[in-house]
């Protein structure tokens, strides 16, 4: 439960500073589609749409990527848990098992 509250914390820092820059560059984007000329508008909006996409997707998966160290957290605490049950059982031992 506590790695999920962090998790949480995490991503919403995140998201809050990835909006922030993003927004800009959008505002930008749309001041620039704006004051265009009229011919330029429909090649301009299919071009940012076409970036936009990949870029959108990168920030969906870096805030994704966030919650990597806490799933590696949980499976590696599960293979500990196991491993105090048995000595045969210890993953984490560097010495051979005969």
């Amino acid at each position: 439960i506590l790695t999920a509250i962090i998790g949480t914390i995490f991503s919403f820092f995140v998201v809050v500073f990835l909006i922030l820059p993003a927004g800009a560059a959008v505002l930008l984007v749309i001041l620039f589609y704006k004051i265009m000329p009229g011919f330029l508008k429909f090649p301009f909006a299919a071009i940012s749409v076409l970036l936009g996409i990949p870029i959108g997707a990168l920030f969906i998966f870096l805030i994704q990527s966030i919650f990597l160290p806490f799933s590696v957290f949980h499976k590696t605490f599960n293979i500990k848990f196991i491993a105090r049950l048995d000595e045969r059982y210890d993953l984490f031992r560097l010495n051979d098992i005969r």
